[in-house]
């Protein structure tokens, strides 16, 4: 394996010999057809714009090195613990991700002083050949600075205005997250200006590190951040500018990583976390984690260690989506089932949930719907009730609200009571639908205390073709079923009449 490094500032390669471990310095390295490789001199190398490593540097275990990245990264970035043991596993994959057929990415969100920037030097400056950059920069400057170092690209101020440059820029990061989804552009500085068909192809697969002020407007760009939430921070211990120090000791653990690459690169599987039961955890979480397996596969220990890590991870998301509006939906529905609540309402959940305004003001009843829609719940139907006349209520499905208990409710008494003996809670228009296609077929009358005379499946049909959205006259039903008994279908939960004596069918 060759690896460039800047040993003493000057452009070196690195050859690591696979089969003694042994490891040369050279200034070029010539390949088996006889070509001749020279590191990189440009610029951007001589400035120290691309952080290499000087040399590789030995290591006494892989446990310890995370140890020593860990404490780098808390000695002078303030963020939970959690999202520093992430960082630790994205820094190592970095200087191996080419084993990878997917990455994520990681992101710090927050207001200008949260200490976004402090994320991005001390996280992002530890990836393998990292370059710092900005939102400003442009697409083709992008790409062929990808295509060029194949490192990692830190985007400070990722906030991407809505132009057609920048949008660029968020193709390139989502195309940049997978193996084989090139950037392709026409090559516009030909001499030859009558060659439409020259093509040039940029692969923007590599890390990525980005700060941003917001969420992307983007779902896809925004599915693909490990993000850590950005705030200020009261730890006096943390030095307020990166001194000296803190570039000598990057300096060591990127030598140390160098050569963890050298050791490591070919006998990682990336398949390796796949095979690995990691309990109980939500699907997006095991996809973001069964790629960091694959970097302590053979370690058993370790293995648990992040399995334990991943409880303790599937904990907090639970808290933190349980103070969302979700999250206090989700948690009404189940009181409200647990109670027996035979009509689940918007105003019900509602007061349930105590949900009010910036004013203080309980919610419109119509603020609910998107929600409920967004977790999954089919629109709220009419039904007729003793107390209430005609209300609109939700159709709980049991096994959707146990799957959303898990993943929004902090309580585990009400997980536990939900996920072992919830019950369907079955308003009065699904109990009508069932009652008919028990005692009701296409063609036979509907015959039941006298009741007969007509085909109430024809009736109902013939509403629901006919209604626009405000009902049906009566009489226009009446006139073509003269038996038909309409208040006998409201009773028994086929139809329901509108304020204005028009009707509808449940």
């Amino acid at each position: 394996m060759v690896e460039e490094v800047a040993k003493s500032s000057r452009p070196q390669f690195a050859i690591y010999n696979k089969k003694t471990g042994e490891i040369q310095y050279a200034d070029s390295y010539i390949l088996p057809d006889h070509t001749i490789l020279r590191p990189i001199t440009d610029e951007e190398v001589l400035k120290g714009y691309i952080t290499l490593p000087e040399e590789a540097e030995e290591y006494s275990s892989e446990e310890e090195l995370d140890q020593e990245i860990n404490d780098f990264i808390r000695t002078y970035l303030d963020i939970p613990d959690y999202d520093r043991q992430l960082a630790v596993y994205n820094i190592k994959k970095s200087h191996v991700y080419e084993k990878f057929p997917t990455l994520n990415y990681c992101r710090a969100l927050g207001e200008p002083g949260a200490g976004k920037s402090r994320y991005l030097d001390v996280i992002g400056g530890l990836h393998r050949k990292s370059v710092f950059t900005s939102g400003t920069i442009t697409s083709a400057a992008l790409f062929r600075l990808i295509e060029k170092f194949r490192g990692s690209v830190i985007i400070d101020e990722a906030d991407l205005k809505m132009s057609d440059a920048t949008n660029d820029v968020i193709k390139i990061i989502n195309q940049g997250y997978e193996r084989n989804r090139p950037v392709i552009r026409c090559d516009q500085n030909r001499s030859d200006q009558n060659d439409t068909m020259k093509l040039e192809f940029f692969d923007p697969f590599c890390p990525k590190i980005l700060a941003t002020r917001k969420q992307f407007d983007d779902a896809a760009t925004e599915s693909r951040c490990l993000t850590t939430v950005m705030r200020s921070t009261g730890r006096r211990d943390i030095p307020p500018n990166l001194n000296q120090a803190f570039y000598e000791r990057r300096k060591h653990l990127l030598n140390k990583l160098l050569l963890y690459r050298f050791k490591n690169y070919d006998s990682i599987d990336p398949n390796a976390g796949e095979k690995v039961d990691l309990g109980p955890i939500e699907p997006r979480l095991r996809q973001v984690s069964t790629g960091f397996i694959a970097l302590f596969a053979h370690d058993t220990g370790a293995i648990e260690r992040f399995k334990s890590f991943l409880a303790r991870r599937q904990r907090e998301l639970v808290e933190d989506r349980a103070n969302s509006w979700e999250g206090c939906i989700v948690k009404a529905l189940c009181e409200l089932t647990l109670g027996n609540c035979s009509t689940i309402t918007a105003k019900k959940i509602i007061e349930q949930a105590d949900l009010r305004d910036k004013e203080g003001k309980p919610w419109q009843g119509r603020k609910i719907s998107p929600i409920m829609k967004v977790l999954g719940f089919s629109a709220a139907k009419p039904v007729r009730t003793n107390d209430e006349g005609v209300v609109k209520a939700y159709d709980i499905d049991k096994d959707l609200l146990a799957s959303l208990a898990t993943r929004y409710v902090a309580d585990e008494d009400i997980v536990n009571q939900i996920c072992n003996c919830v019950t369907d809670v079955t308003n009065h228009a699904k109990e009508a639908q069932h009652r008919l296609q028990d005692t009701v077929t296409n063609e036979q009358p509907y015959i039941e205390n006298g009741y007969n005379g007509y085909t109430v499946t024809k009736v109902l049909d013939l509403i629901k073709n006919e209604d626009r959205g405000y009902g049906v006259d009566p009489a226009y039903i009446t006139a073509k079923y003269p038996d038909a008994d309409l208040k006998n279908l409201e009773f028994k939960g086929h139809i329901y009449f509108t304020p204005d004596g028009r009707i509808k069918t449940i």
